[in-house]
């Protein structure tokens, strides 16, 4: 399965976030958490990419 390219992440503010947390006594925590976990797997999946492209460097490279 080829690589997907990475993309570019927005500004994140965590202020309404906390602010969130506080007012629903921490209902919001689990958004939270799960926001952030999907943030970290899309952290691996850029950093297999770019794995993936120094691979493919490389074998060129091989190849000439």
């Amino acid at each position: 399965m080829p690589a997907t390219p990475p993309h570019q992440d927005k500004a994140f503010s965590h202020t309404p976030h906390i602010i969130g947390m506080i007012f629903t006594f921490g209902a919001w925590s689990g958004i939270w958490i799960w926001r952030w976990t999907f943030h970290k797997l899309d952290r691996n999946r850029e950093a297999i990419f770019e794995v993936a492209q120094q691979l493919d460097a490389l074998d060129a490279r091989r190849r000439d």
